[in-house]
């Protein structure tokens, strides 16, 4: 095993991700997956080159569109495009998302925005950085929010139980929180990581979304809680949706300090 070091993670996200941008704005053929959600050619193909990389580097491979190698102590966790709907119509934020795991914990990561170039990267302990259009990295902390209306983003997936949709229904009335909705929650973890967002909330089981953006957030100071207010700091391996995946029974809130996220947590 090989485990790569956070440029050469990054050096392969930008690569895949260069391919994804090239082919932006162009006529996608769309159809849903059996959960509802949307996939087209060029999720599928970055999947497939993304297990190429776990592959080259001896990890196992888990991926939003396919496995690879399992039963493997270290895996490279992957949602190859996050946001594909949004990628589709056109819009600028969909995401790359990468994790390296090591026995369910986010060691590495990578959020990757291939149209508009932007990076946010992490180790565990080696703290938060951030790159525009492949510029040289800079170390990134998140805003310590003053109290006031907090900016959020509340993702809700297809299949949605009540209680979550409840949830965001009580976000969306609090005079606290002003909601927007991004078509990728990925994004969300590196724009809390660069201070221009304070929550995200996303009541999903698998963390495919989530395992990288919170050790993204974390290692910007920040907090990843999930939706009953308990910190986030492993993912088990478990059967979702007829695969082996990293789940996130609870949902997940990404708050960028404490009372931002005890806040959310409350109207749970």
């Amino acid at each position: 095993m090989h485990l790569p070091q956070l440029g050469e993670l990054i050096a392969a996200i930008e690569l895949v991700g260069s391919d994804i941008a090239n082919r932006f704005a162009q006529l996608q053929v769309v159809v849903s997956k059996d959960d509802g959600t949307p996939v087209t050619p060029v999720d599928i193909e970055a999947n497939r080159q993304l297990g190429n990389y776990a592959k080259l580097w001896g990890l196992g491979f888990l991926g939003e569109e396919g496995n690879g190698e399992e039963n493997t102590s270290h895996y490279l966790f992957v949602d190859p495009l996050d946001g594909t709907g949004a990628y589709a119509r056109g819009m600028a934020t969909a995401t790359v998302i990468a994790s390296i795991m090591e026995e369910g914990l986010p060691i590495m990561a990578v959020i990757h925005n291939p149209v508009t170039q932007q990076t946010w990267a992490a180790t565990k302990g080696g703290g938060t950085w951030y790159s525009y259009q492949r510029a040289t990295l800079t170390r990134t902390y998140v805003a310590k929010s003053p109290a006031k209306r907090w900016s959020t983003a509340i993702c809700i997936w297809p299949g949605a139980d009540t209680r979550v949709i409840e949830f965001q229904q009580r976000v969306l009335e609090s005079a606290d929180f002003s909601d927007q909705q991004m078509g990728a929650i990925g994004l969300g973890g590196g724009l809390i990581a660069s201070g221009t967002l304070h929550a995200t909330a996303y009541g999903a089981t698998s963390a495919v979304e989530t395992a990288a953006m919170s050790l993204i957030v974390r290692e910007a100071g920040g907090y990843a809680i999930d939706l009953r207010g308990d910190v986030i700091d492993r993912f088990e391996l478990g059967q979702h949706r007829g695969k082996t995946d990293f789940l996130l029974p609870h949902g997940a809130i990404i708050a960028c300090n404490s009372e931002v996220g005890e806040a959310l947590a409350d109207l749970y």
